[in-house]
Order: structure tokens, then sequence, then C-alpha cells
């Protein structure tokens, strides 16, 4: 397959969209399948929330199964709070997103919710390394009106809704497939309630522990990317 020129014009544009914008926030809901015994799938579920502030911090929240994670970056500082244990994990981390975001990936091998599509060069991980492209057509989700975009490259397939709506091409979903594990495992992000004006309450991005609050040694916690490789 080639990579068709309206679907890579379509997700660059979003791509560009997403990265022209200084605040954004976002809610999410993946699901994710894991083979067990080379045989049965289990579904497994996340969701949260995110808000962003290029080049001054970073707040995201996220629940899996019991357990519930903030995650805090004020430009100097990253902490993930265990809302539940009232424990704490922290590094001095300087920069902004992207270098947050590198950073945790080869010091700590740990991947932000979502932080794909809030680096400030989406189209990296979404368009650039797709091999094929197609353009499905256009479908209707959740009531609003959605370009179906189909990629895929030696290791991965993806495909990518994104709304039609010129003036705000909103990502709406992404479903990742991995076809080289038996029973085609698929990773399923959605996205709503896109806001790129979001308020900024006063001290977000910085997490304050109680007197209470233990602080831990760095975790692996096992997670996902957007277009489905485990960690």
């Amino acid at each position: 397959m080639a990579r068709d020129p309206q679907a890579m014009e379509i997700l660059a544009s979003a791509s560009e969209y997403l990265s022209g914008q200084d605040t954004l926030s976002m809610d999410w809901f993946v699901s994710f399948d894991v083979v067990v015994d080379g045989r049965e799938k289990i579904t497994y579920m996340r969701s949260g929330a995110n808000l962003l502030q290029r080049e001054v911090g970073f707040y995201g929240y996220s629940e899996f199964g019991d357990e519930t994670r903030e995650y805090f970056f004020d430009g100097s500082q990253f902490q993930i709070f265990d809302v539940e244990e009232n424990a704490y994990v922290s590094a001095e981390i300087n920069g902004d997103f992207d270098n947050l975001a590198d950073r945790l990936s080869e010091t700590y091998d740990i991947r932000l919710p979502i932080w794909q599509v809030m680096s400030s060069e989406p189209r990296g991980e979404l368009l650039d390394r797709a091999t094929s492209a197609a353009y499905v057509g256009t479908t209707r989700l959740a009531g609003r009106e959605a370009h179906h975009l189909a990629f895929s490259n030696y290791d991965s397939d993806w495909q990518i809704w994104i709304s039609t709506d010129v003036d705000r091409p909103e990502l709406m979903m992404i479903v990742g497939t991995d076809p080289y594990t038996q029973g085609w495992p698929q990773y399923r992000a959605y996205f709503t309630n896109w806001d790129f004006d979001p308020e900024i309450p006063e001290g977000v991005f910085t997490y304050v522990p109680d007197e209470h609050a233990d602080l831990m040694a760095w975790p692996v916690p096992e997670d996902v990317t957007i277009l489905g490789e485990r960690n």
C-alpha cells in the first residue's frame, strides 16, 4: 500500500494543530489486549485526564484497576503520586514536556499517559514512521463526523479518527494492532473534551506531599503506548 496523500495531509494538519496549542487538556479512555498462553485475549482498561501548558508544566491523572496515579511536572521537578498508598516518587528534571518524556523513557523506562499526542512534534509518532497510509472515508463517532485513516509499517498497524472540523481537527480515536502476536492484540485510545483554553489552577503542576506521605524508590510500571507497544 502506498502513502495516500489525502490521509497524510489530514493527519499532518491535525498534528500541526495540536503542536501549535500553547495549552491543552483532554479526557482519555484506553483499552488494551493481553494474550494469555498464546491464545486467550484479556482486555484491560485505563482512564484519565491530561493538562499541559507548554514551557510551564504538566498534570496527569490516571485510573487502572483499583490504582490511581497523579503526575506532576513544573519544569524542574517531576513526581508520581500513588493516591491509595499516599506515596510518591520524585526526580529533578529540567526542561519542557518533550525533555521530560525523553528522560523518563531513557532513565526510568516509563511512558507518561498519552504522551505522544501532547508532544511538540506528534507527527513523529503518528505519521512519519508510516510506510503506508490510506484514507478509508468519513464516519460518525459519538455523534461527530470524523475522517477514518489507516497506517502501517513493518512492525505495526494503526488507525486514526480525526474530526472533519477544519478549524479544530481534533484526534478522536486511535487503534493500534500488533500483527505479529497471535490473536492480533489491539490498543484503543479514545479522546474527549478537548480544551485548548483550559483553566489552569494555581499550583496544579506542583505536588506538595502531606506529612504522612512516603517517599518511595522509582517503580517500573507496565504501560502501553498509543500504538500498542509495551514498555
